[in-house]
């Protein structure tokens, strides 16, 4: 007659409250998770590994001297004075992360693996604004064209949206309300309207910046015509100096 074998088993909650210490090579099975452990004959419970997995290990969190988990989310995280360090690895080398400049943009520089400020760029994301201080070169550069139907009194430009913009089926004079031009001083802008004309010929013939008259320096010295049934091109150069603004204004006509 065959003889039948039990192990000792229970669930894993009950066997961590209890906390058992197993004979040299007694086994315990959890029934929940089909794990078992084998004792020793002096080790409690919560303290042997299982057999045949792979043993949990909580990571801990990273600090002077501690090499463990990071978290990025936005908090500052100081390590060995700013620095972390990471040698070897899956990718290979070693690299560091270094405490940059504030508002400054990070770049991988070729034939190193340090991520370090890309000198002369800039982000301020308060006011949406990405800065150059250095020779830009581009292989091509396209800009957001704006389209408006009509205008009749104030229009609204809002340049937040882009520096150009498309007029069809102008039936009167208006005044161009430029809004969202950065205020910084020491500052050029150059904002373009493009109108096609009809028999009748009308162009902006007042500007605001944010709302605020403004005095216009035409090219030549006094206010052009439009032309009719041509495409007429307004450009506003927009200077910001000494807290007040400089605005010139010249066409241009195609057709």
């Amino acid at each position: 007659m065959a003889s039948l074998i039990k192990l000792r088993r229970d669930t894993a909650a009950n066997w961590t409250s209890v906390n058992p210490t197993l004979a040299s090579g007694e086994p315990g099975l959890e029934t929940d998770t089909l794990k078992i452990k084998y004792g020793n004959g002096s080790t409690a419970w919560n303290s042997l590994s299982y057999s045949g997995g792979v043993s949990t290990y909580a990571l801990p969190t990273a600090s002077t001297g501690i090499l463990g988990g990071v978290k990025v989310d936005g908090s500052s995280i100081t390590i060995n004075a700013g620095v972390i360090s990471a040698t070897g690895g899956g990718g290979g080398g070693s690299g560091s992360v270094n405490t940059g400049v504030a508002n400054s943009l990070a770049f991988y520089p070729g034939n190193t693996n340090a991520v370090d400020d890309a000198a002369g760029l800039s982000w301020d994301s308060t006011n949406n604004v990405f800065t150059v201080s250095a020779t830009t070169i581009l292989q091509q550069s396209t800009e957001v064209l704006n389209t408006k139907l009509g205008a009749t009194g104030i229009v609204t430009h809002d340049f937040s949206t882009g520096a150009i913009w498309y007029h069809a089926g102008v039936v009167a004079g208006f005044t161009a309300n430029f809004t969202n031009i950065p205020t910084t001083n020491n500052r050029a802008t150059v904002v373009t309207i493009i109108i096609t004309q009809g028999a009748t010929a009308f162009l902006p013939s007042a500007i605001q910046i944010n709302g605020s008259a403004q005095v216009i320096s035409w090219l030549g010295g006094s206010a052009p015509s439009g032309n009719s049934t041509k495409t007429d091109f307004v450009s506003f150069t927009i200077l910001r100096f000494n807290s007040t603004w400089i605005v010139t204004g010249s066409l241009s006509t195609y057709g």
